[in-house]
């Protein structure tokens, strides 16, 4: 794909599991429908020492409706960009690599989604975070690179100190219990609802069917969900409103 202006979209690349049959790519995107402001992000292709460059045509992050996005960090050394080696160092690497965008674009009021490949780099990555902020972790099939994780990143705009985040989770027996119960804590108009659904509690299909929220909601398939405090859940939730 090619971009005409000089700041591509920030994007988050994973393998998931449960796709529809005959579908191969599953694509969600958010659009920022302000016109009147100037578009802002981070877009560095050169080779550093403080974080990697762009493995493909996006942009590190992009501000979109007051929010920081910032695309999803795995654990390349910048000056080679050969991924590092052992659960730890991968762990904590790629949350350097976000540490530093975030600090780059001055983003406050940070949350963070954590991808992982295996139940055994959940503890890692809660060992790693140690932080208040909001952080869940999910299980994709595989991340770039054969990387163990990968860290996405959200952060408020320091410019506008607005914007409220929150991490939900569903224990239920069914799928159309969890769609209740986060379709009735979602009341804002302009909220951006994220549903993490592992494939062993049911499908994106019968999620969406399900759901009666006043506001759109975005279905990714999952083989796992946990929370910050590494304790598995059954469907996770994210909530971002400006």
């Amino acid at each position: 794909p090619h971009f005409h202006l000089p700041l591509p979209p920030s994007r988050v690349c994973v393998s998931v599991p449960g796709l529809p049959q005959g579908r191969n790519i599953m694509l969600s995107a958010s659009l920022d429908v302000d016109t009147n402001s100037a578009r802002k992000g981070l877009h560095v292709q050169s080779r550093s020492y403080w974080a990697p460059a762009n493995i493909g045509p996006y942009s590190q992050a992009v501000l979109n409706s007051g929010w920081w996005e910032v695309a999803g960090q795995i654990p390349l050394v910048p000056a080679s960009m050969q991924l590092v080696e052992g659960h730890r160092e991968q762990a904590v690497l790629a949350l350097q690599h976000l540490e530093r965008i975030w600090t780059a674009v001055g983003a406050i009021g940070k949350a963070a989604v954590a991808w992982v490949v295996s139940e055994a780099m959940v503890g890692v990555v809660v060992n790693t975070w140690r932080r208040e902020a909001l952080v869940i972790i999910v299980q994709a099939a595989a991340l770039p690179r054969g990387a163990e994780v990968e860290w996405v990143g959200f952060g408020v705009d320091n410019q506008r100190e607005e914007g409220v985040m929150e991490m939900m989770f569903a224990d239920c027996s069914t799928v159309e219990e969890a769609a209740d119960k986060f379709a009735s804590k979602v009341v804002a108009a302009d909220a951006v609802v994220t549903v993490y659904l592992p494939v062993c509690v049911g499908s994106v299909q019968t999620f969406l069917k399900c759901w009666k929220g006043d506001v759109a909601v975005g279905v990714v398939p999952v083989d796992a969900v946990w929370d910050g405090d590494g304790k598995r859940r059954t469907i996770g939730c994210v909530v971002k409103r400006s």
